[in-house]
């Protein structure tokens, strides 16, 4: 059975500091998109809107994941380690109890991207080590096909094997399709949560019509099948475990109740939220 859409939330242009990006998931969908919470993508040709990168900041309580589809993308953390990715890179962060970091940008001609935010279990937000995972193009799995390409960033597709992430159930699909072709593919657990966004181009999902900058999430079933239109399309099918817990958000620290979130803003007022220095790995 088909997984068809049950709700779709198209991003709308925004300014996070002085970048322009384009705002899809939010403290407004957290329930219908558990474990995914939030979902912003930079698409520009104009230096001037992305240039000022996100200065220093701080994440608590979540899986962290960007994908630079053109141009690049530079993360210095609080000790100064800077990492780069570039055009068909990704980056994974687990921040568990605490990272700080800055993000920057590169004059490019176009900077296409996404970073999505993913809950993690409450026992696990305090416990696990803070660690930055560099998926570089060269070490993705990809199945070539008659209409397009599947890059594997995370989990499993078929017989492939992608990056996996401790305790996080996650499959994560970079989807490239040629004008007019389609993929239907299995879906790993019924009762998971998927969704789809529509990084470039309008495609069908299951029949509906998803438009581009769109997120698209899916009821239950065992497949999902894709389809392009008239033009070339790169879309993004995430799918792991509900959590159904409590969340409290402010800014870029996700924890379970008041009293946890007020913690953790007097640590940054304080200088003691980060526990652990940032570890580094690279997908091999």
């Amino acid at each position: 059975m088909y997984r068809q859409v049950t709700r779709m939330i198209k991003g709308y242009k925004i300014k996070e500091g002085d970048v322009s990006l384009f705002r899809v998931l939010g403290k407004d969908t957290i329930k219908d998109f558990d474990p995914f919470i939030k979902l912003d993508a930079i698409d520009s040709k104009n230096y001037e809107e992305f240039k000022a990168g996100f200065p220093i900041h701080y994440h608590r309580g979540i899986y962290s994941f960007t994908l630079i589809s053109k141009g690049n993308m530079n993360h210095i953390d609080n000790k100064n380690k800077k990492t780069s990715i570039n055009e068909g890179d990704a980056q994974f962060i687990i921040t568990s109890s605490g990272v700080s970091h800055k993000e920057a940008f590169e004059e490019c001609e176009r900077l296409l991207g996404l970073q999505l935010w993913i809950n993690m279990p409450s026992e696990l937000k305090m416990k696990e080590e803070p660690l930055c995972i560099n998926l570089l193009n060269d070490n993705i799995n990809v199945e070539d096909f008659k209409g397009g390409k599947l890059r594997l960033l995370a989990g499993n597709y078929k017989k492939m094997k992608g990056l996996e992430i401790k305790n996080l159930h996650l499959d994560l699909y970079d989807i490239f399709l040629k004008p007019n072709k389609s993929l239907s593919f299995k879906v790993n657990g019924e009762n998971k949560s998927a969704i789809i966004f529509s990084l470039l181009g309008v495609c069908e999902v299951s029949g509906t019509l998803v438009e581009e900058k769109t997120c698209a999430k899916l009821g239950e079933g065992n497949e999902v099948i894709i389809k392009s239109l008239d033009k070339p399309i790169e879309v993004i099918f995430a799918c792991s475990n509900k959590i159904n817990e409590p969340l409290i958000w402010d800014n870029q620290i996700l924890m379970n109740s008041k009293e946890e979130l007020k913690e953790g803003i007097e640590e940054i007022n304080n200088g003691s939220f980060i526990k652990s220095k940032l570890k580094y790995e690279s997908l091999k």
